[in-house]
């Protein structure tokens, strides 16, 4: 069929990987031009997926989700933080004496107390943090905003404080 006229149309002006052996011109015109539009949009989508699965494995690879092994530091730093839902799947709520800690052990109870003055509060234990960033440098729970302004002023941002289970 290469090079034989079908209807009008010369098969050698066409390279071969876009040649019909149709005897209608227009089914080989349609053909071509759509055959045409077709290969850079799958090659568009094969580059889209790529690099949704790079970024995917980069924010993998950066996951702060990580518990901390072995005992958990009984002393350190406090903040109050803010979220809109837990690790548990709640809803958050600022009101509720609730806290975040690098453990896994949801539902727990723990009894915070504030090194300065020995103001204490009872929380229960709904999500997950601080960051690893903060956690390195000695923060170790995040208290919700009820629970921290019953300990400090929420204007001081960060107290020392001391961690006993309930």
């Amino acid at each position: 069929m290469v090079g034989k006229r079908v209807t009008g149309v010369d098969l050698k002006m066409c390279p071969p990987r876009f040649q019909l052996w149709d005897n209608s011109t227009r089914v080989s015109t349609l053909f071509r031009l759509t055959f045409i539009k077709i290969i850079p949009v799958q090659q568009i989508m094969i580059k889209k997926q790529l690099i949704f699965i790079l970024v995917v494995l980069f924010l993998a690879a950066c996951a702060d989700n990580t518990p901390v092994i072995g005992p958990y530091p009984k002393t350190g730093m406090a903040s109050w933080y803010s979220a809109k839902i837990t690790a548990t799947g709640e809803r958050f709520d600022g009101n509720d004496l609730t806290c975040a800690m690098r453990r896994t052990d949801f539902g727990k109870r723990y009894k915070v107390c504030n090194t300065a003055d020995n103001k204490c509060v009872i929380v229960r234990h709904n999500n997950f943090g601080p960051a690893k960033r903060f956690y390195g440098k000695g923060r170790i729970i995040d208290l919700s905003r009820a629970a921290f302004s019953r300990i400090a002023d929420l204007k001081e941002g960060i107290v020392g404080v001391t961690i006993e289970e309930e």
